[in-house]
């Protein structure tokens, strides 16, 4: 581990594990709409908003995920529905924070594969090659028959009270999107 990051080794990991994850996804026909790991976290974490066509399907995701090459470098992935923007980190804690259950939507996955570089791991995880996983399932289940309501200032109200509004911060207030 070469500290913290952004270095040149976040940006290109970053990069080429959203891309790869992403790949192999499409080329399942999975629908997920974006994937992301961010470089402050480099290759260990991937953010994911996609669509929910059955139960546990995060879980789908991380273990295809886990299955292949890059997955030895993947430790925390986050599973999102798509209305989520997984590319603001503000967007991603509210609906970790308000969506995730603290224990149902939290699954760890024990004796995986590990690196040598994983700072977290001890002495004999590294020696034997052993790491670990876990899935942040942040979707509401599909057996709930109610679903909460997803308020905020887009989605609550029309567009033509949203323009009003905001032309007259602008105008009369100074306030810049």
């Amino acid at each position: 581990c070469m500290g913290m990051p952004i270095d040149d080794y976040a940006t290109i990991g970053s990069l080429s594990i959203s891309s790869e994850t992403l790949k192999i996804f499409r080329a399942e026909k999975f629908p997920v709409k974006a994937v992301y790991c961010p470089p402050y976290v480099t290759t260990v974490t991937i953010f994911i908003a996609t669509e929910v066509p059955y139960g546990n399907f995060a879980h789908t995701l991380a273990s295809r995920i886990w299955g292949s090459r890059i997955g030895s470098y993947t430790h925390w992935i986050y599973v999102v529905p798509p209305n989520v923007d997984i590319f603001d980190a503000e967007k991603m804690f509210h609906a970790i924070g308000y969506r995730c259950h603290p224990v149902r939507g939290i699954s760890k996955h024990e004796r995986m594969h590990g690196m040598v570089l994983d700072p977290f791991l001890s002495q004999h995880e590294r020696i034997f090659g052993l790491g670990a996983g876990v899935v942040v399932d942040c979707t509401w289940p599909n057996d709930w028959e109610l679903k909460p309501i997803e308020s905020s200032f887009e989605t609550i109200y029309p567009k033509e009270i949203q323009d009003k509004v905001l032309n007259k911060w602008k105008k009369d207030y100074g306030y810049k999107e």
